[in-house]
């Protein structure tokens, strides 16, 4: 099973806020709401490598607050 540590980096804007999404150093998505991140990635993953199911991935999600 693969496993990947995603950070969760906490933005204000205008309109509301939300949390990007970081593999490392590398900014994966965006997302309004923590709770969805996890589903937020895996549909990102899907969209670039649609040959790989990637819900069986253990994606573990960590905040920075």
């Amino acid at each position: 099973m693969k496993i990947l540590a995603i950070t969760a980096r906490r933005w204000e804007g205008t309109y509301g806020g939300g949390w990007e999404l970081y593999d490392g150093d590398l900014i994966l998505t965006q997302v309004a709401r923590l709770e969805d991140a996890r589903q937020q990635v895996i549909d990102y993953l899907d969209t670039i490598d649609p040959k790989i199911s990637h819900d069986g991935w253990d994606i573990r999600i960590a905040s920075t607050l």
